[in-house]
């Protein structure tokens, strides 16, 4: 399954990467039983680019199951 197929390839994955580890930590922190939990993500880059979408996380095992961002520059 390929997640962040929107993803221009000239952009560094790191910023993605940590917004998804900060939303699965969050969302296990505070319901560590419950799961899937939908996650509401955004945030600019600093070429002035901009982030936005969900993500559906099964928080019990980790895996993203579903990602619907997109990535505007």
């Amino acid at each position: 399954m390929q997640i962040l197929r929107f993803m221009d390839k000239s952009r560094p994955s790191q910023p993605l990467v940590a917004i998804a580890a900060l939303l699965l930590g969050l969302g296990c922190a505070s319901r560590a039983s419950a799961s899937p939990i939908t996650f509401t993500a955004s945030g600019a880059f600093p070429d002035g680019g901009s982030l936005s979408g969900t993500l559906l996380i099964d928080t019990a095992t980790g895996e993203v199951l579903f990602a619907d961002l997109k990535a505007l520059s």
